[in-house]
């Protein structure tokens, strides 16, 4: 007598599926040219200015107080910001190299807590200078008097349009310059300036504009 025995295993496979969703949200680009008025902040003139660095980061205390500054020397420069070049050198914008006593001479730094803490992210100051009107031919003059750019910050020479001659270097000797400005042409031989901080902060700078005779 044969006997058979059939064995049957059977197989159970589960298999388990995930689903991933990725949801993608578009935030609108939010620029500083939105900002309405044209004037953020600075001193134009010794009066007009405003003491908040709109879009530039508190870190380090760069908006604690407010110290806009003369103009009348190295340990009172003036702090000039406007949001585009256009406002930056429209007659209420535009600095006369000239303090009241009739010196001819204009300091300004880079950022309003110059000399007690570092400027902040996110900065782009302009600002426009020329000499005062007068009967004579006269020569205005930049130079820098000290300071020091860090990572992708920049110090930018422009016309209406935007930058023209960009130095990461605020020590470049090529910054240093003059012009000559004729009688009735005080206001287009000026100098247009940009300070852009980018995503660094470090110490700024201060300029010295002069004039003679």
């Amino acid at each position: 007598t044969t006997t058979t025995t059939t064995t049957t295993t059977t197989t159970t496979t589960t298999t388990t599926t995930t689903t991933t969703t990725t949801k993608t949200t578009t935030v609108p680009a939010t620029t500083i040219e939105a900002s309405t008025g044209g004037l953020i902040f600075g001193s134009v003139g010794g009066e007009a200015f405003a003491a908040t660095e709109v879009f530039g980061s508190s870190a380090n205390g760069a908006n604690a107080e407010v110290s806009k500054g003369g103009g009348t020397s190295l340990s009172d420069p003036a702090y000039i910001c406007y949001n585009n070049p256009i406002t930056a050198r429209l007659p209420d914008g535009i600095q006369h190299v000239t303090q009241p006593d009739g010196t001819k001479v204009f300091y300004v730094k880079s950022h309003l807590m110059y000399g007690t803490y570092d400027y902040p992210r996110n900065l782009d100051c302009y600002g426009a200078f020329r000499v005062p009107a007068r009967s004579y031919t006269q020569t205005l003059k930049i130079e820098v008097v000290e300071g020091e750019l860090a990572g992708d910050s920049y110090f930018a020479f422009g016309n209406d349009y935007g930058d023209t001659e960009v130095f990461p270097n605020i020590h470049d000797s090529a910054i240093t310059r003059e012009v000559s400005v004729a009688v009735n042409y005080e206001n287009r031989r000026r100098y247009n300036i940009h300070f852009h901080s980018g995503t660094s902060t470090g110490k700024g700078f201060v300029l010295k504009f002069s004039v003679t005779p």
